[in-house]
């Protein structure tokens, strides 16, 4: 269902960005002297023809797309590499394994966290830490050719949201592979909380020093990244195979639940939303009021 779901999306956005590719300037007289309806599929249109060509949907980007930043930095120089960026449309979060065979309830914003905790990684070369141990060595008349390898240091690798999505999808991994090679699937309860703040999760580049998240107590008003829970996606089953049901919040009351199998729609309490094993949850920034992100949700 999750790579069904980045499938869809990314067919979503294509139809919707699909406007013609340019054509060389030969093929305009060509073009002219062609009906509307038998114009090819790619752009140059006779004047005429702009006020008749079909309605297209003119979208910046999905309401699913997000932007993260990642960002390494040296324990022992204090240098910062320079930050990467990859767009996302969900966040895979992983289940601690000390929760996949017991009958506790994990909270998400606790997945989220390991998300975005920096990690550290282990005896990477560091140019900066190479650079100033040539600036010692040529202060006291050495030389790089006794050790000519760069340096190995530690380094923190952080996470943060630069762009915050209008639609926040998470994805909770559940399927797991044991160490005789057979796939299993954790049934842990996952406690969706119906607002949550992301944020303490924003991205903060600061060349001098490391990369770290925004503190919650540092994010005033303005800037807090609120989202609202929409639906839950579950499914019941095991790793061969099972059905997806689908928890939705109502449209004009919010604090009603229901439950959605196939054509079966059943209204379900909070208790039960709150124990469900979550497979992938939605949530709608606050104050977004985008045709696009009503439409995802």
């Amino acid at each position: 269902a999750h790579e069904l779901f980045h499938i869809v999306v990314m067919a979503l956005m294509h139809e919707l960005r699909m406007w013609c590719e340019p054509m060389s300037l030969l093929e305009v007289g060509v073009i002219e002297r062609l009906p509307l309806r038998d114009l090819p599929s790619r752009t140059a249109v006779p004047r005429w023809a702009v006020q008749a060509l079909p309605f297209r949907f003119e979208v910046e980007h999905s309401p699913l797309d997000g932007l993260l930043c990642s960002q390494m930095a040296c324990t022992a120089c204090k240098h910062c590499r320079a930050p990467t960026y990859s767009h996302f449309d969900s966040l895979s979060l992983s289940l601690p394994q000390c929760y996949w065979s017991t009958g506790m309830t994990v909270p998400l914003p606790s997945l989220i966290r390991s998300f975005f905790h920096a990690e550290v990684l282990e005896g990477v070369e560091c140019d900066s830490c190479a650079q100033r141990r040539s600036l010692v060595l040529a202060a006291v008349g050495g030389s790089d050719a006794a050790s000519p390898s760069k340096p190995r240091a530690n380094f923190t690798k952080a996470v943060g949201l630069v762009r915050m999505p209008d639609s926040l999808c998470l994805h909770v991994q559940r399927l797991y592979w044991m160490n005789n090679g057979m796939p299993w699937k954790s049934q842990t309860s996952v406690a969706c909380p119906r607002t949550l703040d992301m944020s303490p999760y924003s991205h903060r580049y600061n060349q001098s020093s490391q990369p770290t998240n925004t503190s919650a107590s540092t994010v005033s008003t303005e800037q807090r990244a609120t989202y609202q829970l929409k639906a839950i996606v579950v499914h019941r089953g095991g790793p061969g195979g099972g059905h997806y049901i689908t928890y939705r919040c109502g449209v004009n009351d919010k604090s009603r639940w229901y439950c959605a199998s196939d054509a079966s729609v059943q209204e379900i309490s909070w208790e039960r939303v709150q124990s469900c094993a979550a497979y992938m949850v939605f949530y709608e920034k606050t104050g977004v009021r985008s045709p696009q992100c009503r439409a995802v949700l």
